[in-house]
């Protein structure tokens, strides 16, 4: 007892140590968008994912073309903007782009364009089946190295080990120390997308190391080695140290990387895990020593079943508990996301294992009183049934691989209620459209009207207009009903996905009347009615909350996070010591933008130059200062090392399209109206607190009055 409560005070301390990751990224939108035609070459192509990710590798095909690798790339949190070849011909391009997500799995894709007149379909390479075929081999060997090789190893620390399962469980899990670093290479052969014929070489070992898979099989080979170093009998004591500590690594592996792990709540999600791992461990490990001893018919087989009866109830619950808990987090209640290539391996898993409880029961209920009372028969019995369960362990260890190559329900989700944008521009002013969610079905649609300056449009009414002439689709006409925002239609229905022509009319007196035109990208998305898993399912099913509790205590998170306030004024300005700053601002948030600028004027009155080296904000995670340059024909963004100096009796401006604040991380929204509140720290030892208005979707100088009052809902960089 006092063994088993130390071993799970370790468990959690070590859970309790790990950092939070991000969940598993996906694409929801690029710019320009999937199938758009250019009336002209662009300077970039833009990808924003759901949460933030890695560049890894990108290119760029013509037809007829060679790929040509796209090495100008900045990410941003969850944007990538990559830096495109200068006067790009007309014809039809495919650009690869290939990422990483936080919880270690690659991410890769296309995005096909045309500039001008179009040249040919363009079809990408196909997946490489051999390397996946390979990873799901080696990923299902490790489970079994795990849970009946080092499972095996593990179940000396309670019952007697037959020789034979002491063999067995020796060789898998030298196998599976051998198998640990080959799983880190076919990581890297998938980030880096290299042919299985590339295994060997450094980079792909350097590429699954340097990822969050890295550490968790780095850990893995870690248990093995140490359940490998505790058969080797130099010293009899230290054999169950080593054992204990095996296991607590085993346990702790998974909790490394992976889509379960790296779900939110992190602090319900990775205890969860480790629960669910050494369960299976107690369990499964126990098998292959109960059947040989079961065997021999001696009574320490016997006893070993009695033990075994006695503790496996605990373990059981404990798996039913936190498989429920990750079920519940990664699918939610029982919708048409079921159907996805997650939810059967999901299903068919929770299949195969309601039919091991049941063998389960039966055994403890049934076969196992037979057993102690001596029948030949029942023992016999006994035996076959624990290689049933065996067999059926296999299937679901062959099950649980397949995830590898499965983007959880929460990812899907976050696509499928990803907005559709667009802008608009015209000579007297700029329509933002945004469409929510931007796939086929029902939508509503924003468009907010700006003056060249930022300042709104006042309209006497807004029509909007779509159409798909190559889908044979007419002209959707809707009026727009002005809010406190924007104008707004509500209930439009697109039928199908495409490059959708959208046309925008805009009366603003009785005699004046601009039209505007372009394009909105429309995605296919048959589940358009489903809710949000992660979240609705708990608020759902609170008693999962309860359950939490026997593992954390979380602290409770304010519901605004962030120095965000209303009732903001204009015209401010600061100073502390030789600095002052003037003119600060920001500006609001598009739905669903991950990050926004600041801009601001900061004089230095003094006879020696200062310098600005850091902005903090609880309303941010991260505030780094950025600088827009042309590169040739090209735009560029990147980040300032060392941060930027401000001359002495002279200024530094941050502005648009030059020097400005970037801020990632941002809990709350920036809405239009509102103000945020940073402080600035220089090199001379002042900090500063300051206040950024937060204008219009189109601000570009400081936020006056009348600019308070206006739309709240967009951004733009």
């Amino acid at each position: 007892r006092r063994f088993c409560k130390a071993f799970a005070i370790t468990i959690l301390l070590l859970v309790a140590s790990v950092t939070t990751a991000t969940a598993h990224a996906a694409l929801v939108a690029t710019d320009p968008a999937e199938g758009s035609t250019l009336p002209s070459a662009l300077g970039s192509l833009t990808l924003s994912f759901t949460e933030p990710v890695a560049p890894i590798a990108f290119s760029l095909v013509g037809v007829g073309g060679m790929p040509q690798a796209l090495d100008m790339v900045s990410a941003d949190g969850p944007v990538v903007t990559l830096a495109l070849p200068p006067a790009l011909k007309d014809g039809s391009y495919l650009a690869s782009w290939r990422v990483t997500s936080e919880d270690g799995h690659p991410v890769n894709g296309t995005v096909s364009f045309v500039v001008g007149t179009p040249s040919g379909d363009i079809v990408g390479p196909p997946p490489d089946r051999t390397l996946a075929s390979a990873i799901w081999l080696v990923r299902a060997a490790q489970y079994l190295a795990l849970f009946i090789g080092l499972g095996t190893l593990a179940s000396r620390l309670w019952t007697p080990m037959p020789p034979a399962a002491r063999s067995i469980g020796l060789g898998l899990t030298l196998a599976g120390l051998i198998l640990a670093p080959l799983a880190i290479a076919l990581q890297g052969l998938d980030l880096l997308g290299l042919p299985l014929t590339s295994l060997w070489d450094a980079a792909p070992v350097r590429a699954g190391l340097a990822s969050s898979y890295g550490s968790t099989q780095l850990t893995l080979g870690a248990a093995f080695l140490l359940g490998a170093l505790s058969q080797l009998g130099l010293f009899r004591r230290p054999q169950r140290v080593l054992l204990a500590l095996g296991a607590i690594c085993a346990a702790l592996a998974p909790t490394l990387s992976g889509h379960a792990s790296t779900a939110a709540p992190q602090w319900l999600m990775r205890p969860a895990v480790l629960v669910h791992i050494a369960g299976l461990l107690f369990w499964i490990g126990a098998l292959l020593p109960l059947s040989l001893l079961l065997a021999d018919r001696s009574r320490t087989g016997l006893e070993a079943l009695a033990r075994f009866s006695r503790h496996i109830p605990y373990a059981v619950i404990a798996l039913i508990l936190s498989g429920l808990i990750l079920a519940i987090v990664q699918l939610g209640p029982p919708d048409r996301l079921w159907v996805s290539g997650y939810g059967i391996l999901l299903g068919t898993k929770l299949l195969a294992v309601a039919m091991l409880l049941a063998l389960a029961l039966h055994n403890r209920a049934v076969l196992t009183p037979l057993a102690l009372a001596g029948h030949r028969t029942g023992s016999r019995r006994l035996r076959l049934s624990i290689a049933a369960e065996m067999l059926l362990v296999l299937a679901v260890l062959g099950l649980v691989a397949g995830w590898r190559f499965t983007p959880p329900p929460r990812a899907l989700h976050a696509v499928m209620s990803a907005s559709a944008t667009t802008q608009l521009p015209g000579e007297v002013l700029t329509a933002t459209i945004v469409a929510t969610p931007g796939h086929a079905g029902p939508m509503s649609v924003a468009i907010a009207l700006v003056q060249p300056s930022g300042a709104p449009v006042p309209a006497r009414s807004v029509m909007l207009r779509l159409s798909l002439p190559q889908q044979g689709i007419a002209t959707i006409s809707r009026p727009a009903t002005e809010t406190a925002d924007n104008w707004m239609v509500s209930g439009v229905t697109l039928p199908v996905a495409g490059i959708w022509q959208i046309s925008v009319e805009i009366r603003t007196s009785e005699f004046d009347l601009t039209i505007l035109n372009g394009s909105i990208a429309i995605t296919t998305n048959e589940e358009h009615s489903m809710p949000s898993h992660s979240s609705t399912a708990l608020r759902r099913h609170s008693w999962v909350i309860v359950i939490a509790a026997l593992f954390a205590q979380a602290p409770m998170a304010s519901a605004h996070d962030g120095l965000i306030h209303d009732g903001c004024d204009t015209g401010q300005s600061w100073s502390a010591g030789d600095i002052a700053v003037s003119g600060a601002y920001t500006r609001a948030m598009l739905p669903n933008a991950k990050s926004a600028a600041g801009y601001m004027v900061i004089e230095n009155t003094g006879a020696d130059a200062d310098r600005l080296i850091g902005v903090k904000s609880e309303a941010a995670t991260t505030i780094d200062v950025h600088q827009m340059k042309m590169n040739g024909e090209m735009m560029e963004m990147s980040p300032i090392e060392g941060g930027l100096e401000i001359p002495a009796h002279g200024k530094l401006e941050l502005a648009p399209m030059g020097y400005h604040l970037m801020f990632t991380g941002i809990a709350t929204p920036f809405k239009q109206g509102e103000c945020v509140q940073i402080f600035l720290e220089f090199q001379s030892g002042h900090e500063l607190p300051i206040t950024l208005n937060i204008g219009s979707v189109a601000q570009d100088g400081p936020v006056m009055d009348h600019d308070m009052s206006g739309m709240s809902s967009m951004e733009g960089m």
